[in-house]
């Protein structure tokens, strides 16, 4: 019996009591830690796409959410990147592109811009007061521990939001794995689908 069971119990006197006394130490045991959901799936198999729509629901409907999408840009075959959408201030800027400096990270033909990056990191910072974090996407230089790993990392640590990470199929043991390594654990997996039932779970009580 932890401190204070004891007296609490001997105040109330009764079952119902001692049933009050258990619901109100599971609800701090909930929120101790940050609850993390993952949104995977193949490259352009509609990740954002299903975000985009499940975020612009829940904003309607007065929602805390928080984030960014990482939005394709280009027409038809011509493919010149990605955006970085803020979900809050609702407004884009460039993100991802295939031509960049040398210096910028870099993964396969794209490059980070770095001002957008540091951006990037600053929402998720930003996300403290929101009840939901987006954050579209995390890729091999998160794996690596580096790009938006050390803010996310430092984030978990430092608060108890709720976060829908999007991590593409093919990297997601790994990031599994990360957020393993550092006591966190994966409250549930979805895939972009019609039928999945992401709005229960993740605003769930």
């Amino acid at each position: 019996m932890v401190a204070g069971q004891e007296e609490f119990l001997s105040v109330k006197g009764s079952q119902r009591a001692k049933r009050t006394l258990e619901v109100d130490f599971t609800f701090h045991i909930i929120y101790l830690f940050p609850m993390i959901f993952i949104l995977t799936g193949p490259v352009h198999s509609g990740k954002t796409t299903f975000l985009c729509h499940q975020t612009h629901i829940w904003k309607k409907k007065k929602l805390q959410v928080d984030g960014f999408l990482s939005v394709r840009r280009g027409k038809g075959q011509t493919h010149l990147g990605y955006d970085l959408y803020d979900l809050k201030k609702e407004k884009s800027l460039p993100f991802i592109r295939k031509n960049g400096e040398p210096e910028w990270p870099r993964v396969g033909p794209y490059y980070f811009i770095p001002q957008s990056l540091k951006e990037a990191q600053n929402i998720i910072f930003r996300g403290e007061e929101s009840f939901l974090v987006v954050i579209d996407e995390l890729g091999p230089l998160e794996l690596k521990g580096q790009g938006l790993w050390p803010s996310l990392e430092q984030a978990l640590f430092q608060r108890r939001n709720r976060f829908l990470l999007v991590v593409r199929e093919s990297i997601l043991d790994g990031i599994i794995h990360k957020l393993d390594n550092i006591n966190t654990e994966v409250s549930e997996v979805f895939v972009p689908s019609p039928s999945t039932q992401i709005t229960e779970k993740v605003w769930r009580l």
